[in-house]
């Protein structure tokens, strides 16, 4: 913890945390979840991650690179999480989608996606970098962006604030479809 931190009594949420060297890494996209930790839900869900990759700098971003995951808390609760399939060492955690083991990796190409997790609510294609692509999968509770850079696929997001929800967002990205679910108000 950094000095204006302690002086201003601020504290990483993860600096205490205890690693559990037998805990499994796994998304459950039907839960819209981490390591158990459901998004909305308290993130100390997390703590047998250990501390994040930076204890002593108060953030609400927390980073564990040896697992490619990247989590992000408002309040004490999960607010969004993303799977980092480009990062070294990448993700290597198990995925669970309709009630069993899936498999959803780097080279997991756009086919294979549609294949398993169904049409997407909307595929943006980046104008300014040819090869750029996010798929959005659109849920009552969440939102997910898989981003693919080429041929392979980077990340995979999935956020409690679903960006698609917005009407500006969904112009800046050129959906045409109306978001399918209530607008959260907070």
């Amino acid at each position: 913890m950094g000095l204006i931190d302690f002086l201003m009594g601020r504290k990483n949420l993860t600096f205490d945390w205890q690693a559990n060297p037998n805990l499994k890494v796994v998304v459950d996209l039907d839960r819209h979840a981490v390591c158990g930790a459901e998004l909305g839900g308290p993130i100390a869900r997390l703590s047998g991650l250990g501390p994040d990759d930076e204890p002593r700098k108060q953030t609400c971003f927390f980073r564990w690179r040896r697992h490619g995951l990247y989590v992000e808390e408002d309040e004490g609760r999960l607010e969004s999480f993303v799977i980092e399939l480009a990062a070294s060492p990448p993700y290597s955690g198990a995925w669970r989608f309709r009630g069993r083991e899936v498999a959803l990796g780097r080279g997991t190409t756009r086919d294979q996606a549609r294949a398993l997790l169904g049409e997407p609510f909307h595929a943006y294609d980046e104008p300014d970098a040819p090869g750029e692509t996010v798929f959005f999968y659109a849920h009552p509770k969440a939102e997910w962006q898989l981003a693919w850079d080429g041929e392979e696929l980077d990340s995979v997001e999935v956020n409690a604030y679903c960006e698609l929800s917005s009407d500006r967002a969904r112009a800046r990205y050129g959906c045409a479809k109306e978001w399918p679910y209530p607008v959260r108000e907070d």
